[in-house]
């Protein structure tokens, strides 16, 4: 663990561990959504003086690709990617597939429940109805919950011609 910024060198200032305005900083290292709270130890003139909680957040993110990208109606493709960041809650992690057609006017949920393996991995076979004609985009939404550190966030989308 780092040394706090008030014991530190560069912290440290006649006006009790604070720089000239009298303010305190400390570098947090980006690598999941964090709670952060600062504390000032008291001493005999001045009590102990604690923060209120800052919530530091970060995006969750997911890989998406399909295979095959182009095909005929009726045929199936596999849409499959990764979730990123290395950490999978032990109960598993569901995410959910969103669609959109020439004909749709916004992402409609294709399918609500894809299991992502332990070490991250998700896959999920897709056929296209046989009337079906176009190009359909497809993106990965990762739910928040508050045993996984990432805040909720979409995949960007693949596309699928379809002829």
């Amino acid at each position: 663990m780092k040394t706090p910024a008030w014991q530190r060198k560069e912290g440290k200032a006649e006006s009790g561990g604070l720089n000239a305005k009298g303010r305190a900083s400390a570098t947090v290292t980006a690598h999941s959504s964090l709670r952060v709270r600062a504390v000032v130890p008291g001493d005999e003139l001045r009590s102990e003086a604690i923060s209120n909680i800052v919530y530091a957040t970060r995006l969750a993110s997911t890989t998406i690709t399909a295979s095959p990208r182009t095909l005929r109606a009726g045929r199936r493709t596999t849409i499959k990617g990764r979730l990123r960041g290395g950490y999978i809650p032990r109960g598993g992690f569901q995410l959910a597939l969103y669609g959109h057609g020439p004909r749709s006017r916004g992402w409609v949920p294709i399918r609500t429940s894809i299991s992502v393996s332990s070490n991250g991995y998700w896959s999920t076979p897709y056929r296209f109805l046989r009337s079906s004609r176009g190009s359909f985009s497809f993106r990965v939404r990762t739910p928040n919950r508050p045993d996984y550190p990432f805040r909720a966030a979409n995949s960007p989308s693949v596309r699928i011609r379809v002829r």
